[in-house]
């Protein structure tokens, strides 16, 4: 009988992970320094992904957790990109069938194989050592004095175990909790696309595009510095309460001032 050959199934498509990444990021106008602030991924990790330069990374569950970590902030699905560059991984281990496949099927136990794994399900005991034994000891002892120093105390005169007397509660102001100290919070909205520079303790922290709808959220020392293209454009809330910065003086650079 002639047999027939098997066709070979279709190739699954490649993915180039460092293009589609790149091109996802440029799309929503950031740069790499803009992502970096905001994922705190560093920078040099961030273009090894887009290069394809996966040997930079020391080890497979950095590369992973990086790569999630950029596709999460890009809005990406991360388990195509994933297969792509690990599709060992996402293998079955132990030469075990694919969840549906038809494999082999299982040998018939027999009573050695039984036997084994009873002996393999028994409790191992630790060795007693001097290691093991002086610990033992010394929270025995521990225990042992505290019992009998209750023991001492409960059996004393009453007079003896009277403390000092309790001053009246009303006598004593109430001391006011201290208000705790919060760092200055700031979050921006962009009511349309926007792009701004922002200052953040005097230091330039981010400068690029934000799309509308989206929002951003800062934290500071001593306050804030804003350069938008249009004011009207951004909706700005320090410490949850809106504020409008049409009515903020500017610096020389532009830029307007926001502190408490």
């Amino acid at each position: 009988m002639n047999e027939t050959p098997q066709e070979k199934a279709p190739e699954t498509p490649r993915i180039d992970v460092g293009a589609l990444l790149r091109q996802k990021r440029m799309n929503r106008g950031q740069s790499l320094d803009a992502v970096h602030q905001q994922t705190r991924i560093p920078k040099k990790f961030l273009e090894a992904l887009e290069a394809n330069r996966m040997d930079v990374f020391p080890a497979g569950v950095y590369l992973r957790g990086l790569l999630k970590g950029y596709c999460d902030h890009l809005e990406l699905d991360f388990d195509p990109l994933w297969r792509q560059l690990a599709p060992a991984e996402s293998q079955p281990a132990n030469g075990e069938p694919a969840a549906g496949s038809k494999g082999p099927a299982p040998a018939a136990e027999t009573p050695r194989d039984r036997g084994a794994d009873r002996a393999t399900s028994r409790p191992m005991l630790l060795p007693v050592s001097e290691y093991t034994l002086v610990p033992v000891v010394f929270f025995a002892l521990l225990i042992a004095g505290t019992v009998a120093y209750w023991m001492f105390n409960e059996r004393a005169p009453s007079a003896e175990r009277r403390g000092p007397k309790r001053v009246p509660s009303s006598s004593v102001p109430p001391i006011a909790p201290l208000a705790p100290a919060t760092e200055p919070a700031l979050k921006l909205t962009a009511l349309k696309d926007t792009w701004i520079r922002l200052k953040v303790d005097g230091v330039l922290r981010f400068e690029g595009r934000i799309p509308a709808g989206a929002s951003q959220e800062w934290k500071a020392r001593k306050g804030f510095a804003i350069r938008p293209s249009d004011p009207a454009d951004l909706r700005v809330t320090l410490d949850d309460k809106e504020m409008s910065l049409r009515e903020l003086p500017k610096d020389p650079e532009g830029f307007l001032p926001v502190a408490r």
